[in-house]
This record gives structure tokens, sequence and C-alpha cells, in this order.
């Protein structure tokens, strides 16, 4: 299965060496799953946009994204795109923006753990 995932979670609030190493690690650990059992997973990062990006750039962005993954769906070049939330995310506008996008594309939304989870299993989330 080809997955496009995006993070989502607190970032403009937190220190931004936090933010990366947190958004890193979650990264990190959906990668290692999806090696497992050898899905390709692309997984977007938004804290590969620079710490000093106005805030209404840096959403452009990662709204960006999503719309990009949308399309690359429709024209069935991946095969699903979820939206995985980081801890706080419910406190974090950027976030709840990112989630409302991705439930109008009807996209899963789910948190880490859970999302793992679901790739381990090879079980696309409805």
């Amino acid at each position: 299965m080809r997955i496009w995932i995006a993070l989502s979670g607190p970032i403009a609030n937190l220190p931004p060496h936090n933010a990366k190493v947190r958004f890193n690690e979650a990264a990190h650990r959906l990668d290692l799953a999806a090696r497992r059992i050898d899905d390709a997973v692309h997984i977007w990062n938004p804290t590969t946009i620079p710490p000093d990006t106005p805030y209404a750039v840096a959403l452009r962005d990662c709204l960006q994204q999503l719309i990009c993954a949308e399309a690359s769906r429709q024209r069935d070049e991946i095969d699903a795109c979820w939206i995985v939330t980081l801890e706080g995310w419910r406190e974090s506008n950027g976030a709840r923006a990112e989630v409302a996008a991705a439930r109008w594309y009807g996209w899963p939304v789910l948190p880490l753990d859970h999302a793992i989870e679901h790739i381990l299993a090879g079980v696309q989330p409805r």
C-alpha cells in the first residue's frame, strides 16, 4: 500500500527544537513500522518548514501539502492519505485546521500509536 501521512500537532507555541524532536521521533516510529511490512509510506513533517516562517505562511504550506496529497490520491498515485495526530493537537489552531481539511476529504485521523498499529496490521483505517 502507498500511504501519504501528514503529522499534525502543536508547533507554534513550543520551542523550535522541542517541536522538531517530537515530530522527528513520530516520523521515525512510523517509518520503522512501514519498513517492517514493506509498505511505501511518505511522511510529511511540518517541522521541515523553517521556524522563522510567518505563521500564516507555514499554515498555508501545510494545507497545500494536504491538497497536493489528495490530488495524488485521486490520480491513483497513492492509495491512502492519513493525518496522524500528536499529543496536544486539539490545542493547536493549525492542527485543528489540518484535521478539519482531512475530515473534509474523508481521510482517517489517527493518534500516532493507532496509526502504527494500522500500518503493522496492513489495515486501512476508516
